[in-house]
């Protein structure tokens, strides 16, 4: 592992409704040090984006949670965290092998046009200031699932490369790539991450089709505010700004 915050430490459990649900419950009852991460082997409720549910299969997937503290963050900036997570990914994939990766704004990781990892990010922060006080970082990776066991819009790394995995193996690798762009963070190199997210984010200069107010219409992806918000143009030219869910992505 590259050195770093996130992974220092690992609690391992065999089950649990929510790794980002049992860090909440930690943050709360004690202090808990940055970095600290949260795998399960079976997670029995995953929770996704906006209270979608994240389906995983036990022990063949990569389910787990990070506690970061990044006061240094502006709370209209958070959106750089996410970013930089969904890079983290973008890259350990990449180090797997893995060609025609995107990630589907916000921060959701694709290999072609299946789904192979989601993430939640839950912040809070710190009283009396726009900073933000602790993230808690949730990623679930289909790791070892065979083609029958997936969704027809999944897809795992086992499927893609032929080979099995260790996930306490794979969990040290990808710690490493989400150190690196945390440390980017840190070291507010913001024009290099979203630069960078641009370049990898479904729809960037290429057409794509969304469905939007109930239409299907085709758009390219223009640029990304610090607050989240998708800066898209349809073929008309029309610049629109859209929040989640105000969008749907088409395949």
């Amino acid at each position: 592992m590259m050195p770093g915050i996130i992974g220092y430490s690992i609690l391992k459990l065999d089950a649990v409704d929510s790794t980002n649900t049992y860090a909440s419950t930690l943050l709360k009852n004690q202090n808990v040090p940055e970095g600290l991460v949260i795998q399960a082997i079976e997670q029995t409720a995953g929770r996704g984006q906006l209270g979608t549910i994240w389906h995983s299969t036990k022990g063949e997937s990569l389910t787990f949670s990070a506690i970061l503290a990044p006061s240094f963050m502006a709370v209209d900036q958070q959106f750089y965290l996410s970013m930089a997570i969904s890079l983290g990914i973008y890259e350990y994939m990449a180090e797997k092998g893995i060609v025609n990766c995107s990630i589907k704004w916000p921060n959701d990781i694709y290999i072609r046009q299946n789904k192979v990892c989601g993430i939640l990010i839950e912040n809070s922060i710190l009283g009396g200031t726009k900073r933000l006080k602790n993230s808690i970082v949730g990623i679930g990776i289909n790791l070892n699932q065979s083609i029958d066991e997936l969704l027809p819009t999944a897809s795992s790394i086992k499927a893609i490369t032929g080979t099995t995995y260790h996930a306490d193996d794979e969990l040290k690798l990808l710690c490493g790539w989400l150190n690196m762009y945390y440390l980017d963070i840190q070291q507010r190199k913001l024009s290099k991450i979203k630069k960078s997210y641009l370049d990898k984010l479904w729809g960037h200069k290429e057409y794509v089709s969304i469905r939007k107010d109930g239409k299907e219409i085709k758009i390219h992806v223009m640029d990304v505010e610090d607050s989240g918000r998708l800066v898209i143009e349809d073929e008309d030219k029309n610049e629109m700004r859209v929040s989640f869910k105000e969008i749907e992505w088409m395949f």
